[in-house]
């Protein structure tokens, strides 16, 4: 346990700022919208006892342009177009030297153009196509993955047709993703493709059975990575090597209304051939935990429910008790995989009325002890969150809030997070303020 004395944890402040503007033009059938968010934030990264200080400095600027307008053009009604450019950079900084470790900065723009079917007797659908492109750079004696240059470019078709008691819908995608460094050129061309089927055989219930098989092409890092990633707190290696991720699952979904309850469950099975895993070796290099990307065949099963009650009632107030849960497993050909969420559990007691909705919420993670191999156990823990959001007329723009989160300063840990045994969930925390819309 590397939590500091007086229950605080080293290294763990954040200063953040987030600012924008947007403008936009919309017509009776059309819009068109461009705008620009900049992001700053400086946080520090938890470590263990006899590790770095490290911090993160890191500001990015991101313009966007949509636009949608009709087009007639056989069974093509409407033009949807997107637009969007990021310029990215983070330092890791070393607190106790001050020097600079690494620099990463990304350019990257993406765009996608899509033709909208109408309605025609119960069928809709869409095609189009997206497109990538984007420079990644690690600058520094510890950068841990090589300048990397990614292009992508792919097209998609989207059909649905919808009888009211059944229906039918179905995707299909192919795109190609090239990642190119000074040393290695990687190219993967992947075709996805999806259906589904549907029914409502009463009022209130609706059914669903949907079978896609898809195909991922690895990431940069999961090629190139070689070297000390402050973020993670890890060693990363990749494989240059890796082939694209493809795997087949079957979803079902069944959805119920009635007069004051409602009920969803979904279940899922998913078979993967050649999974990619960021797993734990055992080794330890700079100090850091070893993590290499390994691919293998693999198989997970889950499934969420989620249930809701109107227990009371008054003109536009109402009180609504609400639950849920999910659980999910997995197995690979190497083991149990890495960082597998455990079970969890959920209670919710919801008012809403037109001047005050409030939120009591109660949630129940298991411990997880089915854990990879070099992958410690993480205990369970309890959760209690509230909320209020207050209106000082009806028909107000102004909203007041305050909001409470793990009001029992319960001790937490997120089995997912590569920081979990370096860095527990937030203790107690009170929120408050105003917000305005216009």
């Amino acid at each position: 346990d590397y939590d500091a004395p007086g229950g605080r944890v080293a290294n763990s402040w954040v200063d953040l700022s987030a600012y924008g503007a947007g403008l936009a033009y919309v017509g009776a059938d059309s819009f068109v919208g461009a705008s620009v968010k900049r992001t700053e934030t400086d946080y520090g990264v938890p470590f263990a006892p006899g590790g770095e200080a490290v911090a993160i400095t890191l500001a990015q600027t991101r313009y966007d342009l949509r636009s949608e307008r009709p087009l007639a053009l056989g069974p093509v009604e409407r033009l949807r177009f997107s637009v969007g450019h990021a310029d990215y950079e983070h330092a890791e900084i070393d607190l106790d030297t001050g020097e600079t470790g690494t620099v990463f900065r990304s350019q990257g723009t993406e765009g996608r153009v899509e033709l909208v079917q109408g309605e025609r007797d119960g069928w809709q659908g869409a095609l189009g196509v997206q497109g990538l492109s984007r420079d990644l750079e690690a600058i520094g004696e510890e950068a841990f993955v090589p300048p990397v240059e990614i292009a992508e470019v792919g097209g998609f078709v989207l059909q649905r047709l919808d009888r009211e008691t059944f229906g039918v819908e179905g995707g299909l995608r192919v795109d190609r993703r090239r990642l190119s460094t000074a040393d290695a050129r990687r190219a993967f061309t992947n075709v996805s493709a999806s259906a589904a089927v549907f029914a409502r055989p009463a009022d209130g219930w609706f059914a669903s059975l949907s079978l896609a098989h898809n195909r991922r092409a690895p990431t940069e890092f999961e090629l190139f990575a070689d070297g000390p990633h402050a973020g993670t707190g890890a060693y990363e290696i990749g494989d240059a090597g890796l082939k694209s991720e493809r795997v087949t699952s079957l979803e079902a979904t069944v959805h119920w209304t009635g007069a004051r309850t409602r009920l969803d469950l979904h279940a899922f099975a998913s078979r993967f051939s050649g999974f990619i895993d960021q797993s734990p070796s055992g080794e330890i290099l700079d100090d850091l935990p070893v993590y290499r990307f390994v691919q293998t065949g693999a198989a997970f099963t889950g499934g969420e429910i989620e249930v809701g009650y109107e227990a009371w009632r008054r003109g536009e107030a109402t009180l609504r008790l609400e639950g849920g849960g999910d659980v999910v497993r997995g197995e690979t050909d190497l083991g149990r995989p890495a960082r597998t969420p455990p079970w969890s559990l959920s209670a919710r007691a919801v008012w809403d009325s037109p001047r005050l909705n409030a939120e009591l919420e109660a949630r129940r993670v298991g411990e997880q002890t089915r854990t990879a191999a070099f992958e410690t156990p993480t205990g369970g823990h309890t959760l209690v969150n509230a909320k209020a959001t207050f209106r000082p007329r009806a028909d107000s723009d102004l909203r007041l809030f305050i909001e409470g989160r793990n009001l029992t300063d319960a001790a937490a840990r997120e089995h997912a997070s590569f920081l979990k045994d370096v860095a527990p969930l937030p203790g107690r925390s009170l929120r408050a303020g105003a917000a305005f819309a216009f």
